[in-house]
């Protein structure tokens, strides 16, 4: 019979395997399944992480988009439990609706003779028009949603004109931000677009690069991460305007309820007590990473490409893009 010890590494090591081929995976929701073996497997995934960031040594290709973050929602699950997979890190090949699929059965090709396929029965997807998505708009509670259909190669989201309405909340522009189809090479590219919005556009991250103003979500507040020089400072932000604000510092600054005392914008309930942390890179850059935080931390974009079950928030609303 396995000690828990042994179950949790037995565990720990298959959450590895398959998040290696490609499957999103929260600690969370492993450790809720066995709550019997909960520190044992703690302590196990905590290994699992470290193996995982070795494995993000290969820095991903700056010149086809933004690599800093891309957000994945796990299929069928709680909106709240969203995590990131970026496929330029762990190595697997992530298509945008629209893109072409691999070629199936092998032969050099050429010519305008089709060759035979002898793989499995494709199933029928449209091929000579534009591919549409949908976007869940999540209710209150985020276990349940609507979902638009996007046709349009354009798709104003607004509270006031636009092909999604949100208009019972005030903190959402009169019109918002845009989500459009755009033709690429051989495939299509959905990107999300703020409209020049007075309370931004925020998208879901697991981490993220962070440069002199950038703007992030987290908890129920607004923070800007400054440096000018060697000053480092992570503010908190009201009405556009820094109010409090905290020297980093390069060892790991820690974002929770933990540092209250540090930081009062800290003293909120949405946040962990040990929500994420700010801290150098191996290549001496300030980055921000999650720490399995059940309510995340969003980016404040301009613009950024759309992938599958990326989750992104307006005011209040928070919405899941499905290619």
């Amino acid at each position: 019979m396995q000690s828990d010890q042994e179950r949790a590494a037995t565990i720990a090591l298959d959450v590895l395997k398959r998040r290696g081929n490609g499957e999103t995976i929260l600690d969370a929701d492993v450790i809720s399944r066995h709550p019997e073996i909960a520190d044992s497997l703690r302590r196990e995934l905590d290994k699992v992480r470290v193996i995982n960031a070795m494995r993000e040594q290969a820095e991903p290709d700056e010149s086809e988009f933004d690599p800093r973050f891309t957000t994945v929602l796990p299929a069928g699950g709680d909106a709240r439990a969203t995590c990131l997979i970026d496929s330029h890190l762990t190595g697997q090949v992530s298509r945008t609706i629209g893109e072409p699929a691999p070629a199936h059965g092998g032969g050099s090709g050429g010519g305008a003779t089709a060759e035979r396929h002898d793989g499995p029965t494709i199933p029928f997807r449209p091929s000579k028009r534009p591919p549409m998505a949908h976007l869940d708009v999540c209710h209150d509670y985020q276990n349940t949603f609507t979902t638009v259909a996007l046709r349009k190669d354009r798709n104003v989201i607004g509270r006031m004109s636009g092909e999604v309405l949100i208009e019972h909340d005030k903190q959402i522009s009169s019109r918002h931000a845009e989500i459009t189809r755009e033709k690429e090479n051989d495939g299509w590219r959905w990107w999300l677009r703020d409209l020049e919005s007075k309370n931004g556009t925020y998208v879901m991250i697991e981490r993220a690069v962070l440069k002199n103003g950038d703007e992030l979500l987290i908890g129920s507040n607004n923070y800007r991460f400054t440096q000018i020089g060697t000053e480092v400072c992570w503010e908190h932000i009201v009405g556009g305007e820094p109010v409090d604000g905290l020297t980093l510092d390069p060892d790991g600054t820690w974002i929770g309820r933990d540092r209250c005392d540090d930081l009062e914008a800290f003293a909120d309930g949405l946040l962990d007590l040990k929500h994420a942390l700010i801290s150098l890179d191996r290549k001496n850059r300030w980055s921000i990473k999650n720490a399995g935080s059940l309510n995340g931390i969003w980016y404040r974009i301009t613009q950024v490409r759309l992938r599958p079950h990326a989750a992104f928030q307006l005011g209040e609303q928070r919405f899941v893009f499905r290619g």
